[in-house]
């Protein structure tokens, strides 16, 4: 597989660094604005529901925490530990939609009242398409996956017209090489995978030159 640099949008809580009174009102803040916003978040995970009463929770031990009742200052970590979890889950969610629509993720994390930033790594490329030197014969390649997955791979000349795609292979094999194509043409390449949850588009359509 070839490597791209690839930028991701990535929800930052820092809650680590937060107070309890701090990180008490923020929680509220993610879940008002999940909440206001049902329409972006129409399923969040984990639910709005379990995160509620840890709040709570967390409330009422911090305020015997501070009148230093014995095991009170144990409890309220162990809350804010439970709280946090949920917390980290909940960005987790709001950070595969952002970047589901990266164009808008900026304004997707706002929405939920969260943070976002931006990392640049190095990841594999799903899709790669090579023209072979042998005249007319091309190699695709998808990203091998575990599992019963079946790939679909895809050619056209003319991605314009959605009846011009043409399946060259659809198995279970990761790779397919065509043969008889026209010279000096150029293809456009895609391939799709199907696996026991559904169909996904892997990778961006690709376009090559036979030789």
């Amino acid at each position: 597989m070839a490597i791209l640099v690839v930028k991701k949008p990535v929800v930052v809580l820092n809650l680590r660094k937060k107070t309890v009174a701090q990180l008490i009102i923020d929680a509220k803040a993610y879940v008002a604005g999940v909440t206001a916003n049902a329409v972006t978040f129409p399923t969040p995970s984990p639910a709005l529901s379990d995160i509620t009463p840890l709040i709570s929770n967390l409330e009422a031990s911090s305020s015997v925490a501070e009148t230093h009742a014995k095991g009170a200052v144990p409890k309220r970590d162990a809350d804010r530990a439970a709280l946090e979890l949920k917390l980290k889950d909940l960005a987790h969610y709001v950070e595969i939609i952002c970047r589901a629509n990266a164009s808008n993720a900026a304004s997707i994390a706002k929405m939920a009242n969260m943070a976002l930033k931006t990392r640049t790594a190095p990841q594999k490329q799903d899709f790669v398409m090579t023209a072979l030197l042998t005249p007319g014969e091309l190699l695709m390649t998808a990203k091998s996956e575990k599992g019963r997955v079946t790939f679909n791979f895809e050619l056209s000349t003319d991605i314009t017209n959605p009846s011009l795609w043409k399946s060259v292979q659809n198995r279970s094999i990761a790779h397919a090489k065509v043969a008889g194509l026209v010279s000096g043409t150029r293809y456009y390449g895609r391939v799709s995978r199907t696996d026991k949850i559904g169909t996904y588009q892997v990778g961006q359509v690709l376009s090559v030159v036979i030789h």
